[in-house]
């Protein structure tokens, strides 16, 4: 019962120091190890448009396989999720850089397994450190929430709404 608690502790305390030094995730696809770019802002907003290119759909719930195969066909925005987390984000992406993104892309689609896929994309998310952002976002948009928005005019002495 010791070895399992220490053995949990050291996965958590490894975890932090990961987050605080910034160490790059190791994945592995189609039987190669993929060294993932450190987490960036960039990154982030790349990775999060090739997310919004997935399909939307909604789950039946009759038959959860045929389901994922309707759908499977618009799905190759996964590889390039998981090609943008491993490369990292770049504002201007050179010959080199699209060049490696399409060898991965094609590596991902044609060669990785679905475990390998699953198990990559949450290593890099968990490398991404979304929570951070996470809270970063939300106290900004709370401070934005808090801030005045109704105005007095000096001359009529009557409130306007923003937006009128």
């Amino acid at each position: 019962m010791q070895k399992e608690i220490n053995k949990e502790k050291e996965t958590l305390e490894s975890k932090v120091a990961s987050a605080i030094l910034q160490e790059r995730s190791i994945v592995i696809l189609a039987g190669r190890q993929f060294k993932a770019a450190k987490p960036t802002l960039a990154t982030l907003i790349d990775a999060s448009r090739y997310i919004s290119e997935l399909p939307k759909f909604k789950m039946e719930g009759k038959n959860p396989v045929f389901d994922s195969l309707s759908i499977a066909s618009d799905c190759s925005s996964i590889a390039k999720v998981i090609a943008a987390m491993l490369l990292g984000g770049k504002k201007h992406k050179g010959l080199l850089y699209r060049i490696r993104f399409r060898r991965i892309v094609r590596i991902i689609t044609d060669k990785a397994t679905q475990i390998e896929i699953n198990l990559a994309l949450r290593a890099l998310l968990d490398g991404l450190q979304v929570e951070y952002f996470f809270v970063t976002t939300t106290s900004l948009i709370e401070i934005n929430l808090l801030k005045a928005r109704r105005e007095v005019d000096g001359k009529t002495n009557q409130t306007t709404v923003s937006g009128q």
